[in-house]
């Protein structure tokens, strides 16, 4: 009789032993979840605007480089075609300053990243533009 009690009292520490491990695995592999989700959303944050961006409906190219330089392209049916030199940088989230060495472009112009989509706008000097 003492046996059988004792196989009982062994066999249910095990299956509470076995339940709580399993419990701890579960709660880990949670915390590794959200440790995922959080690194993406940080990533997320440091959206950066350094690449190339085109508009096939404009002619138009744009590229940033990371040391706040770039180049703009356009295919001008009127006028020759422009081939401009820039530079940039960040002023807000996801929002960036852009300055053309192009004497027909006297203001600074403001970009919009969100996404793959990026929208370059101005003053009367230039039109709006969605790469």
């Amino acid at each position: 009789m003492k046996n059988r009690v004792f196989i009982f009292l062994l066999v249910g520490f095990l299956v509470l032993t076995m339940a709580g491990c399993q419990s701890q695995v579960k709660q880990e592999k949670g915390s590794n979840e959200q440790a995922r989700i959080i690194k993406k959303t940080e990533a997320n944050k440091n959206i950066s605007i350094i690449g190339s961006y085109r508009d096939d409906a404009d002619g138009a190219a744009i590229a940033f480089n990371s040391d706040h330089t770039g180049r703009y392209v356009y295919a001008d049916p009127k006028n020759s075609d422009t081939d401009d030199q820039l530079t940039w940088k960040k002023t807000g989230k996801n929002t960036y300053i852009i300055r053309l060495n192009d004497s027909d472009v006297s203001s600074a112009l403001t970009a919009k990243l969100t996404g793959s989509t990026l929208v370059i706008s101005g003053d009367g000097d230039w039109n709006t533009e969605t790469f």
